[in-house]
């Protein structure tokens, strides 16, 4: 019984012994894995805030991209409608003067024309079918110095820009020379020449 008893004791310390060590390398191999697990998690956190942060940057950078695009197009739109403004003034201006002048030129007694700068006629008032029977048919983009008797178109281009009266003969459409007198005035800025015709 006494030799028993030695045996059981000897194996149950060897036992809680063995147990022992057992539960030391459970112990330290837990307590590694826990922090394994804490750096795996800290790391983790860091990756997340990383990835937020990008992200928000990302956000950021895209609403400062679109801020700045719609005002680009916002300052575009303002500057293109005040140049539109200002074409459509100008238009109404150029308009409202050439109705006046328009309305001026036709309801002279006097055949009046507007000449480009090569001397072809761009304009002719009505009163030129009842003077020298020319219809504006007849007189568009027409030379006027073809109208003039060859022996005084020498002296009329040569006197163009006295605005003096200058006596020279004009044909008529049904052959007939006019004696006239022609005044000029030269609009240098719109490059045009009007001319006045005064049957004597």
């Amino acid at each position: 019984q006494k030799a028993f008893n030695v045996l059981l004791a000897d194996t149950t310390i060897e036992q809680r012994m063995k147990g022992r060590g057992a539960f030391e390398d459970a112990r330290e191999r837990a307590v590694s894995a826990a922090e394994t697990l804490r750096a795996d998690v800290a790391k983790a956190e860091q990756d997340l805030a990383v990835v937020y942060r990008t992200r928000w940057h990302d956000v950021g950078a895209s609403a400062l991209t679109g801020v700045a695009l719609l005002m680009g197009c916002l300052l575009f739109w303002l500057i293109f409608d005040r140049e539109l403004r200002r074409s459509w003034k100008a238009q109404s201006r150029l308009a409202d003067n050439e109705a006046r002048f328009r309305s001026l030129v036709e309801n002279q007694s006097e055949p009046i024309a507007v000449l480009d700068s090569l001397g072809k006629i761009v304009y002719a008032n009505p009163i030129w079918h009842s003077a020298f029977g020319y219809e504006w048919d007849d007189l568009q983009d027409r030379n006027l110095y073809e109208l003039i008797h060859p022996d005084d178109r020498v002296r009329v281009l040569s006197n163009l820009r006295s605005n003096q009266a200058i006596p020279c003969r004009l044909a008529a459409d049904y052959g007939i020379w006019h004696d006239v007198e022609v005044q000029c005035q030269q609009h240098d800025d719109a490059g045009t020449t009007v001319v006045r015709f005064h049957d004597v």
